[in-house]
């Protein structure tokens, strides 16, 4: 039986390694060049442009007015919309709305009723007023963020 040289085997080895990173290099090199230029103009290709959000998030964030229906909800609070809803102001007697550019003080006509009403009772008690954050969007659905 014959002894294999552990020395060649070595040597041989860390030359098969050292081929195999040259191709490697090479192939990447030429895909970075092939990024950088144009295959007709030789110039630089213009940004990826981006596609438009199409979730139903942002597709109800966009919508900026309620529905013109009488108010009813549809689905739950977890997924759901709603026709017809009222917006509370963002500065009311005894409460403020917090960040009103984000557009979330819609609800439907008996929960505006009913902060209106927590908020009176609540300073009537002796607190300062509260503050709001998101209620809902004009029609109700999912939030963006």
């Amino acid at each position: 039986m014959r002894r294999k040289n552990t020395k060649q085997s070595g040597v041989l080895n860390l030359a098969k390694a050292a081929l195999a990173g040259l191709i490697a290099a090479l192939l990447l090199s030429g895909c970075e060049q092939s990024r950088q230029q144009s295959p007709d103009t030789g110039t630089t290709p213009q940004p990826q442009v981006t596609l438009p959000d199409t979730s139903a998030a942002a597709q109800f964030a966009a919508v900026q007015k309620p529905a013109g229906q009488s108010a009813q909800v549809f689905g739950s609070y977890t997924k759901g919309c709603i026709a017809g809803a009222e917006q509370l102001p963002v500065n009311g007697p005894h409460w403020q709305v917090l960040n009103p550019s984000r557009h979330r003080s819609w609800g439907h006509p008996e929960l505006i009723d009913f902060v209106e009403h927590l908020a009176s009772q609540m300073a009537s008690e002796g607190y300062d007023g509260l503050l709001l954050g998101d209620l809902a969007q004009p029609r109700g659905g999912p939030l963006p963020s």
